[in-house]
Formats: structure tokens, C-alpha cells, sequence
């Protein structure tokens, strides 16, 4: 990610809090004319940073000599500025450590504020999920009872902000209503609707195409052209999804000519995440109108801004044109490299919003300790003042005491029960995957790793097999997703009826699927996995409501042949995987035996 994206970010997502909160610091006392011109100053400093960082540096530089006879509220603020010139030079790091030696000297509550609130941003974009969410419920519990009706309102933007970047988009759509009802202007509320309805794309709900639009013009009528595009993106991609299912190629080609209407208001965000995500639109459209050379040149675009945002979707879906670009032609070779590029990125986004999603639910497991904590301690004060009541009765007073220490270990063990229960809980949900109720991936490698280590030191037979659902995009685009998940899930019936061995069974991303055998010989797992194959084939798939078949590929490795490392295992059977699609579908190809096929080839040449 490049320096200028980050700033901007951080820029926007806590100075929206400065005028607020520097109001409020100064309300208290009548303040004197040089004050006054520092108060003024420090406003005009915060209105420069992003468009004339020059005269912003005039300003600090003029806040520097007045600041002997500033407040000490404006003293933190003009300090607070100063350290802000270590994001300017993109050094974050330095930024951070600064910004949290400055918290713990400060004593102007809206300075502290406005300092997690960078701290926050900081976090989240350098990917420190678990920091991120830290400062942020400081943030939270300082403005939940906050006086200031302006302050509680901008915070409460700041957080869903923060929450809409972590993936976290119920509780970014909750702060982001409280900033709606608030109706401070009409810039905040298009911020705070725009971030409401790009969570609901996001989180795949149905969106309000009156409110959408309403949205949409109330943005760019603020001057909010960067939230007015990343909806109409946002809807434009809906759209699009929708017509690719239906074959609505007129619908298409109208997308086509507004998103290139829309092209020069989008370039002139200068974000590179929009201008990427338009890129790959573009790509999709082209490709699905048969434009194969536009459709190329726009996907190489938005994975080319890629390198300046990081892997994202809108890159594993330029590099999916790509990819059908070249098995179009031919080019099975650059068809792989494309391949394996997408999977790359796919594990990575995945490794991503699973450290997201744990950082999460970290907190608040953190939090419910904080609770259980609290409410032990006010049992045992409840003990002390009980034991000082009774000092006089001795008697009593032991029968009391045995009682209620036998209530305090009752209570401590049906809430250790209920910590455990709930740690237990977390677990399985981020093991097993929730369509299918197999492992995820995650689970799968973790699992399989122990298995490898147990095999190797007794030299006994691994096998390692992916399973690939053949044309299963084709069933997707045909029937919809709905009936897409159902195969799903009677595939994974199916292959459970025929296995008769210790097998390990994961989903490893969308139609893909893992399966380890510890203990059995390469040609037993060759049966098994023809069993499978056989029976798939078989499928009866009308109870979905529609009428089709289904198939699938199989690559097999095995430890004995390509050794005891699960990367390479997987790296071997993706290549088998890749040879049995290449030679026509629905069979299983060995690659141990595809490796002896190309050392005879080469012996031969």
C-alpha cells in the first residue's frame, strides 16, 4: 500500500472530530485574545492538512511561537499536530510509538479521544487487528455517556469506519444508523449511509434501491464524490452479478456504458481502491461481452493497482479473466501460472479475514473475562461485608461462612463451565465449515500436519487428494447459488456414503475439496477416490429443482513419492488436479505416475 492511501485515511477518519472537540476543550473559560487566535489557528491548520500541507506547516510553525500562552488543551492539540507530521512522512511506526507515549502524558479527555482514534486507524491498516480493536473500545467508553451530542456523533463515525475496514459489518452498520439518526448535516449523513448500505454489499443483504440512489445523489451533492462512487460501484457489480445469471446481455452492455460515464469522477477520487475496482468491472464486463482484448487490458490494470492497495477480491477476479482468457486460447501453461496466482491470493485474503474475525472474537472473549471478573470481585465484597455483620456471632458465623463459600465455588465453577463452553464454541466454528460441516482449511492443514509428523517418524503411507467439482461455475450461473449449495453439500453426502477408511475430509475454498488417508497404500486411495468419482457421476441432482449432471476431478500425491511437507504434497496433487481437467474431466490422475510419464518424455526426446 502506498504512503498517500494510508495518510488520507487516517487524515479523514479522525479529524472529523477536531472542530468538536477543540470546542469543547476550550468551552470552559473565557479565553483571551492570543487564545483566541490560537483556537482559530489550530482550525485552520486541521482545514489544510490534506489539501495545502504547506500552509498547514505555516500554520504549526505560527501555533509553535504562540504556544506559551495557549491553554493546556491547546497546548496537547498543538503537540498532537506536531507528531502527526510522522504519518505525513509515512513513517508509522515512529507514528505509533509517539502516539502512545502522548496518550499516557495526556490529560484533555477530547485530546485522549482523538488520539485512540488515530491509534485505531493505525492499527487497522497495518493490520494489527487485535491493537486496532483495543483502542477502539477505549473510544467506546469514553463516548457512550459523552455530554456532547457533536462528539458521541463523529466518534460513532470514526468506529464504523474502523469496523467496516476489520470486516466487522453488523457492528459497523450499527454505529454508522447512530450517526443517521443523529442528522448533523448532510455530509455526515451521506458518510454514515454510505458506509450502512457498503456494509450490506458486503454482507450480501438486500439493499434499498431508492435509498441507494437517495444516497448516491445526496453524496455527490455534499461534494462526497468518493462515497457516491464506491456505491454506485458497489451497485453496479450487484447488477452485474444479477445479469450474468439471468444471460441479460442488454442489461450488461447498459452497465458497460454507465460505469464508463462514470469513469472520469472515479480516476479523479485518485483511490486506488476504486479505481481498481472499476478496472476489474471493466474486465468482467468486457470479458462477458466477448471483448476478450479490453477485458485483458483492464484485469492487468486493477491487479497492477493492486500492488499499491494489497490482494483483494477485485484481484482474484481479474486474475479469473485472465485465467479464462488463456485456457480460451490455449495457453494451458499461462492458464496455471494465473491459477496458481489466484490461489495465492485467495489463501492469503482468507488468512487475512480469519485474523480479523478471531481478533474479534478475541476481544470479546476478553471482554466477557473483564465481566466475570468484576462480578467475582462485588461477590467477595459482598463476602467481606457479610464476615464484618457477623463478627459478634461466632457460631452463626462459621455456618455462614461454609455457605457462602460454597456458593463462591458453585459460581466460579458454572462460570469457568460457561468460559470453557463458549472457548469451546469459537473453536468449532473456526474449524468446520458452516455449508458443509466439514473442516475448513485451516482445520484441514492444521490436522493434516499432525498426521504427516506421526506418519514420518514410522515411515508409514500419506496420501494427499484434491477433489474439484467439474463446470461447477456453470451450475451457479445457470441455476443460481442456492442450488450451487446444495450440490454442495450432496457431494459431500455422497463422498461420505463410499468412504470406508480413516479419511480426512475439508473444504479448501468453494467447489474445492481435501481428502488425507494416513496408514493405506497410493493404489487402495486410488479406489477410494474412484468410488467417489463413480458415485458423483451418478448423482441424482433433480431434488435441487433442476435438471443437470455432475462431475469431478481428482489429483492424488503421495508422502512416499513426493515426501512428508504439505505444501509440496498439495503443490503435486494441484498438478494432478490440473492434468486430469486438461485430459477431458470426471477421472483421476497420479501425480507420481504423471511424473514417470515426463521423465520417460524426456528420456525418449
Amino acid at each position: 500500500m502506498s504512503n498517500k492511501q494510508p495518510i488520507k485515511f487516517i487524515l479523514f477518519t479522525t479529524c472529523i472530530i477536531f472542530y468538536a472537540a477543540l470546542s469543547a476543550a476550550q468551552s470552559n473559560a473565557p479565553l483571551s485574545p492570543t487564545q483566541l487566535e490560537i483556537q482559530n489557528t489550530l482550525l485552520a491548520a486541521d482545514d489544510l492538512k490534506i489539501s495545502d500541507p504547506e500552509a498547514f506547516q505555516e500554520h504549526l510553525d505560527k501555533l509553535k511561537i504562540l504556544s506559551p500562552q495557549a491553554t493546556p488543551a491547546q497546548k496537547e492539540f498543538i503537540e498532537y499536530f506536531e507528531l502527526y507530521q510522522w504519518i505525513v512522512a509515512g513513517d508509522y511506526n515512529t507514528a505509533q510509538n509517539e502516539y502512545e507515549r502522548f496518550f499516557e502524558e495526556l490529560s484533555d479527555t477530547e485530546v485522549k479521544i482523538r488520539t485512540k482514534a488515530t491509534l485505531a486507524n493505525m492499527s487497522a491498516i497495518s493490520r494489527e487487528y487485535n491493537q486496532a480493536l483495543i483502542h477502539l473500545d477505549y473510544i467506546i467508553s469514553q463516548v457512550e455517556d459523552h455530554p456532547d451530542k457533536v462528539i458521541r456523533s463523529k466518534i460513532n463515525f470514526v468506529t464504523a469506519n474502523v469496523y467496516y475496514l476489520l470486516d466487522i459489518y453488523e457492528m459497523s452498520q450499527k454505529y454508522a444508523q447512530l450517526v443517521i439518526h443523529d442528522e448533523l448535516n448532510d455530509i455526515y449523513l451521506c458518510k454514515a449511509s454510505a458506509i450502512y448500505l457498503a456494509a450490506a454489499f458486503k454482507d450480501q443483504q438486500a439493499v434499498e434501491q431508492e435509498r441507494l440512489h437517495q444516497t448516491i445523489e445526496l453524496c455527490k451533492n455534499s461534494n462526497q464524490t468518493g462515497y457516491a462512487m464506491l456505491l454506485t460501484l458497489n451497485w453496479i457489480q450487484s447488477e452485474f452479478e444479477q445479469s450474468i445469471e439471468r444471460n441479460d446481455t442488454a442489461n450488461i452492455n447498459v452497465l458497460k456504458k454507465l460505469l464508463q460515464d462514470q469513469e472520469r469522477l472515479i480516476n479523479a477520487t485518485e483511490s486506488k481502491n476504486l479505481i481498481g475496482l472499476k478496472e476489474m468491472l471493466l474486465a468482467r464486463i468486457h470479458f462477458a461481452l466477448g471483448d476478450d482484448t479490453l477485458a485483458q487490458g483492464h484485469a492487468l490494470l486493477a491487479i497492477e493497482g493492486s500492488n499499491k492497495t494489497g490482494n483483494t477480491l477485485q484481484v482474484v477476479e481479474s486474475l479469473h479473466v485472465l485465467n479464462q482468457l488463456a485456457l480460451k486460447s490455449n495457453d494451458f501453461k499461462l492458464a496455471y501460472e494465473y491459477m496458481s496466482q489466484k490461489s495465492q491470493v485467495e489463501n492469503e485474503i482468507y488468512t487475512d479475514s480469519k485474523a480479523k474475525q478471531m481478533a474479534y472474537m478475541s476481544i470479546k472473549h476478553n471482554n466477557l473475562a473483564k465481566q466475570l471478573e468484576i462480578e467475582q470481585l462485588n461477590q467477595s465484597n459482598q463476602v467481606l461485608s457479610l464476615e464484618n455483620q457477623l463478627t459478634a456471632e461466632t457460631a452463626k458465623k462459621q455456618q455462614l461462612m461454609l455457605l457462602l463459600i460454597f456458593s463462591l465455588l458453585m459460581l466460579l465453577i458454572v462460570w469457568t463451565f460457561k468460559i470453557k463452553k463458549r472457548h469451546d464454541y469459537f473453536k468449532h466454528v473456526s474449524e468446520i465449515d458452516h455449508l458443509t460441516q466439514v473442516f475448513t482449511r485451516k482445520a484441514f492443514e492444521e490436522k493434516t500436519a499432525e498426521m504427516l509428523k506421526a506418519c514420518e517418524s514410522k515411515q508409514k503411507p500419506l496420501n494427499v487428494a484434491i477433489m474439484d467439482l467439474d463446470l461447477f461455475k456453470n451450475v451457479n450461473d445457470q441455476y443460481g447459488h442456492l442450488v450451487g449449495d446444495w450440490v454442495l453439500r450432496q457431494v459431500i453426502l455422497c463422498c461420505e456414503e463410499v468412504i470406508d477408511q480413516d479419511i480426512l475430509l475439508a473444504r479448501l475454498g468453494g467447489e474445492e475439496f481435501g481428502l488425507v488417508s494416513p496408514g493405506i497404500s497410493e493404489l487402495e486411495m486410488v479406489a477410494l477416490l474412484e468410488k467417489m468419482r463413480a458415485a458423483i457421476a451418478q448423482m441424482d441432482c433433480s431434488g435441487s429443482g433442476a435438471e443437470f449432471n455432475i462431475t469431478a476431478s481428482f489429483g492424488l500425491s503421495s508422502a512416499l513419492s513426493s515426501g512428508y511437507h504439505l505444501p509440496v504434497l498439495l503443490t503435486h496433487a494441484d498438478l494432478a488436479l490440473f492434468e486430469a481437467k486438461n485430459r477431458g474431466r470426471n477421472q483421476i490422475v497420479v501425480y507420481s505416475q504423471l511424473k514417470k510419464l515426463e521423465v520417460a518424455s524426456s528420456a525418449v526426446g
